[in-house]
């Protein structure tokens, strides 16, 4: 199994967001390397396979795209450069 294939299985497993210690101490649990692991997830978040949200991995297909996302809305309700987009629109209105 490839140390992408194990990232998915991981995170596929996992009901809930996982940390990147979370997702390395598995791999390494695995027989990987932390740098194999850490190289892996930055390449799988760059193609848009896995989202990373205040430090927190999901796999992007199981993000509901109705748009009840509910890590996604944490994320942007969280961002600085929403709450100063929320605070202009305020101040237009």
């Amino acid at each position: 199994m490839t140390v992408r294939q194990s990232i998915i299985d991981i995170l596929s497993s996992s009901p809930k967001p996982m940390s990147a210690s979370a997702v390395h101490d598995h791999m390494q649990s695995a027989g990987y390397s932390r740098k194999d692991s850490r190289a892996r997830l930055s390449k799988m978040v760059e193609s848009g396979e896995v989202l990373r949200c205040e430090g927190f991995y999901r796999l992007a297909r199981y993000i509901k795209p109705s748009g009840v996302n509910l890590i996604f809305e944490q994320c942007r309700k969280n961002s600085a450069i929403y709450q100063l987009d929320q605070r202009l629109r305020e101040v237009r209105q």
